[in-house]
């Protein structure tokens, strides 16, 4: 039961009360809000000028700059479903029908069936959105359970894969595999963005609808926004081809507020079209979240059990060695190298593996037998008969 939290969407249309010292200003009144949002639909014009917007383009970037600084810690805890899918009725208008079928915000137990409507046929695993736990502590973050332990403090970073009792450490720069963060949970437009030369198209309860122009220099992509008038929050995004077939469709839906005033989402979802069916399809279904509460250190210590394999790659050379004692923590590992390996490790050998190694001996006489035969074979022949 989660008792910290309380609805904010479409439905109940409950309003954020945005204060200064998060959001830079006090929201205005209902009855002037409504009378505003009456006016500009009585204008009915494509644009409108920044002073005629519900909210202003200083606004959005006040918003936005809060959301990008406002959380210190979270512990969220989400299912996750991040797959390309094969189905061919799988239109824009069968997307949004089966989310209005299936409404994950408020029966987030429908997942599987709504991943399985979507798919159209028996997924290959048991669980193709599997519980996940993302962990947050200014720098330092860790993911467990997307089939794999995850952790870094800013630098450094350790990879657990526990089908091969293996941890793989990596400095910076060198580990090329995204794990999710809060901007995968919550996106929020970077500091290079600016509402100021968008074009305000409609107004809808409490959304405004932006069409947003092309990046100057980049592909002629055709992108609408739909943003939540009291938090600033992206509650959708369509951004099209230049020929108008869709590309890449989000959602952010389920806004909850906590009880540390952050303003969350319960559910993203992330569809990238090809040929104008769904290609691939990024499902975040948020089972809990806490913010900004303390976080203990031992949170992030990925330990080390006896027996299992390091692989360093922070040496010139890599170095790989299997560990002969337990370790607290991965992170805290030094810098080894296979020419002195430590006392606490027996090294590992990065070549071939023996089964391949004994494959190619044995190939190798093989073939050395096969050469000495056609030789003994050969001098036989040339030797002359013996006359009787």
């Amino acid at each position: 039961m989660r008792t910290n939290v309380r609805r904010y969407d479409s439905v109940s249309r409950a309003k954020v009360s945005r204060t200064r010292h998060v959001y830079s200003r006090t929201r205005k009144g209902l009855g002037e809000s409504f009378l505003l949002l009456l006016l500009l639909r009585l204008l009915n014009s494509s644009s409108f000028a920044g002073d005629q917007w519900p909210i202003s383009a200083d606004e959005l970037a006040a918003l936005w700059e809060g959301q990008r600084t406002e959380v210190s810690t979270a512990v969220v805890r989400f299912r996750c479903f991040n797959s390309s899918l094969e189905n061919p009725d799988n239109t824009p208008e069968r997307v949004a029908e089966l989310l209005d079928e299936y409404d994950l915000v408020r029966h987030p137990e429908a997942l599987d069936p709504f991943l399985l409507a979507l798919a159209g046929r028996p997924f290959s695993v048991a669980n193709p959105a599997p519980d996940t736990t993302l962990i947050v502590a200014g720098r330092r973050r860790r993911v467990t359970g997307f089939f794999s332990d995850y952790v870094t403090d800013g630098e450094l970073e350790a990879e657990y894969q526990p089908t091969n009792h293996l941890v793989s450490l990596y400095p910076p720069g060198k580990f090329h595999v995204h794990y999710w963060d809060l901007r995968d949970l919550r996106w929020t437009p970077p500091a290079s963005v600016s509402a100021a030369g968008w074009t305000l198209t409609d107004v809808r309860d409490d959304v405004v609808v932006f069409d947003v122009p092309p990046v100057e220099g980049g592909t002629e992509f055709q992108l609408t926004a739909e943003i939540d008038i009291a938090t600033g929050i992206v509650r959708r995004t369509i951004t099209l081809y230049p020929d108008g077939n869709p590309a890449i469709e989000t959602y952010q839906s389920g806004l909850e507020i906590h009880s540390s005033g952050i303003v969350f989402p319960r559910l993203r979802i992330k569809i990238t079209y090809s040929d104008g069916v769904v290609h691939k399809a990024r499902i975040m279904l948020v089972e809990s979240a806490r913010f900004n509460e303390p976080v203990d250190s031992s949170a992030f210590a990925l330990a080390i059990s006896e027996g299992m394999t390091i692989v360093d790659y922070r040496p010139v050379e890599k170095s790989a060695y299997r560990a002969t004692a337990a370790a607290a923590d991965a992170l805290a590992l030094p810098v080894r190298n296979l020419d002195s390996p430590p006392r606490s490790a027996s090294p590992v050998s990065t070549g071939s593996p023996p089964q391949i190694r004994w494959s190619i001996l044995v190939g190798f006489h093989l073939v050395l037998l096969l050469i000495l035969g056609a030789i003994a074979i050969y001098r036989r022949r040339s030797v002359p008969t013996q006359q009787t």
